[in-house]
């Protein structure tokens, strides 16, 4: 209600040598209560019910900064796993292109043994051998980097095994540009912030805070 409740004791002790004074030492008690009530201050409630809306505004933009940074965290998870996903189909790949390369290159020496290419040709061939085996050990080196980096983020053990459920490919998406900055302006936690922000301020102002 805004009511200010007040109280004051004091106590003056008095002492002399005189005769005539009693009692001797004497004491002057005085207690004191005092009780405003400013007019229209906290009328029917008024700064209470502005103030849990000041608390609650607060609290929402709180939980709006709690859940952007699950979010970033989920996100930065399934980047690290999309990573991964990636790097073990482009291993794959170089796998497979090692495995022909190697069956090209043991034809490449029987033909050399019995004379139907050049030793040039072998040791080109040799040479496309060796850089593609380089190829894929980088492939293998990106693939275990992206795992590693993923169980971090998942606080996963060293010694357990992931595998990638989903593959990369390609999927039709129907939305058209307009849709997607429509809902990606809807779907933006600053911009409710900025909001509560301005009913923050306009109650504040209007509480003369």
């Amino acid at each position: 209600t805004g009511t200010i409740l007040g109280g004051e004791w004091s106590d003056i002790r008095s002492w002399n040598n005189s005769q005539y004074s009693t009692p001797n030492p004497a004491h002057d008690a005085e207690l004191t209560l005092n009780i405003e009530q400013p007019i229209g201050k906290n009328f029917f409630g008024y700064i209470d019910r502005n103030t849990v809306t000041i608390t609650r505004l607060a609290i929402e933009n709180a939980t709006l900064d709690t859940k952007d940074r699950i979010e970033a965290i989920i996100a930065r998870v399934q980047k690290s796993y999309m990573e991964f996903i990636y790097r073990k189909m482009a291993l794959e790949i170089y796998e497979g292109i090692y495995e022909k390369a190697k069956s090209m290159n043991d034809v490449n020496e029987t033909n050399f043994e019995i004379g139907l290419i050049e030793k040039a040709e072998l040791l080109a061939s040799n040479a496309n051998l060796l850089t593609i085996e380089t190829d894929v050990n980088l492939a293998r080196n990106n693939m275990n980097r992206a795992l590693e980096n993923l169980k971090l983020l998942m606080n996963v053990e060293k010694n357990v095994i992931v595998e990638p459920i989903e593959v990369l490919d390609e999927s039709e998406f129907d939305k058209n540009i307009e849709w997607c900055l429509q809902e990606a302006f809807e779907c933006r936690r600053d911009y409710e912030k900025n909001k509560r922000n301005i009913k923050l301020f306009e109650i504040e102002r209007a509480c003369g805070q």
